[in-house]
């Protein structure tokens, strides 16, 4: 059942399919902004201040669902890997859960993505993956 979501994200969404497709960096930028403010505690009561916390997450979920469906002729897009794996821990912690283990392993996948695609970047991605315990014990 789709949310009934402010205009914003609704713009946002559209620019990401249309106007910019995927490799508009403002474009990204801007939809993290907003997906921070439903992601993160304080954030999400000056947007979407009727969103409750199964809202908030109803909502993450469709975008990772989008974000899979934007992979298909993107795969090139350290953009769409980079938000696939931010939301994908994001519910995992307002879930106040780990992540299961298909969640692992498509993080482990996406994260591989990122280091050949954003080589510049590499430390960062190293970092992530250190910074999370299970990406080694898999």
């Amino acid at each position: 059942m789709p949310l009934l979501i402010c205009p914003e994200f609704e713009l946002i969404t559209e620019a990401i399919y249309t106007d910019a497709y995927p490799y508009a960096q403002s474009v990204w930028f801007y939809h993290q902004f907003l997906m921070a403010t439903l992601i993160e505690p304080v954030g999400y009561a000056v947007i979407t201040p009727h969103f409750e916390l199964r809202d908030r997450i109803g909502y993450v979920l469709e975008q990772l669902i989008s974000l899979r469906d934007m992979l298909d002729g993107a795969e090139d897009c350290k953009w769409i890997y980079n938000a696939l794996l931010e939301y994908t821990l994001a519910i995992c912690q307002m879930e106040e859960r780990e992540p299961c283990d298909d969640e692992k392993e498509d993080c482990i996948s996406w994260l591989s993505e990122l280091r050949k695609l954003d080589t510049l970047r590499s430390g960062r991605w190293d970092d992530l993956g250190k910074s999370l315990d299970w990406v080694t014990k898999t």
